[in-house]
């Protein structure tokens, strides 16, 4: 399609987009018809959760391109993440031990993110990956302006790298202010585009701060969680990542391994 191709997207994403949009067009959808059309359409398919939300995608990218508006389809797929999140969820807690996923898996995970260009999940797992923090401490500000409140947590942009700066995290009383500097451009690149012509923004947003764990969830491989993440990390370490997943996270080593410490391989 030439919409998808003129899209400032990578050229495997524009595949996939091309490849959604003929399997929806099957089941009669396309971008023109109205979103609540499009979205009665696909309350009939009788297809997996995860392709369902592809064609959702598809559509709502098209139109957002284009200019039009998306606020219902928007809506549809909030939904249909929930329950699709909530479902995986709870298949892996029934197989905590004999069916996490690898770090492979996360890594496979947040690249694609990364290349469907949904950057708020992009960052939230790519920091979860790298730094090994806590749900809490993704409750941030993303921002361009030098941070000045020292009991709020940050990402802050400068010109060539970002500071992960956490004030407000479980153990803030014994370690204090952890900064954690960035210079990988993809990771750069994610947060100006989060941003946009913002000079700042929450990191989560629209969000019951009385529930951050699961909103992180929703945006973690499979639903499984930043917890579930710290132990894949702490299972398929050396002893010199698990020291530093201590001192990223705040947490010696001792904690990491009595908390965490499942089916490590060796």
């Amino acid at each position: 399609m030439d919409i998808i191709n003129n899209m400032n997207i990578t050229d495997k994403t524009k595949a996939n987009y091309v490849s959604k949009y003929k399997k929806a067009q099957s089941f009669g959808i396309n971008h023109v018809m109205s979103d609540g059309t499009i979205i009665n359409k696909l309350d009939t398919i009788d297809d997996k959760p995860n392709n369902i939300l592809a064609y959702l995608n598809v559509m709502l990218s098209i139109k957002k391109y284009l200019g039009m508006d998306v606020i219902q389809l928007k809506a549809k797929r909030s939904s249909l993440l929930e329950t699709y999140n909530k479902e995986l969820s709870y298949t892996n807690k029934n197989n905590l031990k004999t069916d996490l996923p690898t770090i492979s898996d996360l890594v496979k995970y947040t690249e694609e993110l990364y290349n469907d260009q949904k950057w708020k999940y992009y960052i939230i797992n790519y920091l979860l990956l790298m730094v090994s923090c806590r749900n809490k401490d993704l409750d941030c500000i993303v921002t361009k302006i030098a941070p000045t409140d020292n009991k709020k947590n940050y990402l802050y942009l400068t010109s060539n790298t970002v500071e992960f700066i956490r004030n407000d995290y479980k153990t803030a009383y014994k370690y204090g202010t952890k900064t954690h500097v960035c210079d990988n451009k993809g990771f750069v690149y994610a947060v100006k585009q989060f941003l946009g012509n913002n000079e700042q923004r929450r990191l989560l947003t629209d969000h019951n701060t009385t529930n951050i764990s699961k909103y992180v969830s929703i945006a973690t491989y499979q639903g499984i969680g930043s917890g579930r993440y710290n132990k894949i990390a702490v299972r398929e370490a050396d002893l010199n990542r698990l020291i530093q997943i201590g001192n990223n996270r705040g947490t010696s080593t001792n904690v990491l391994l009595d908390n965490y410490f499942i089916d490590r391989k060796f």
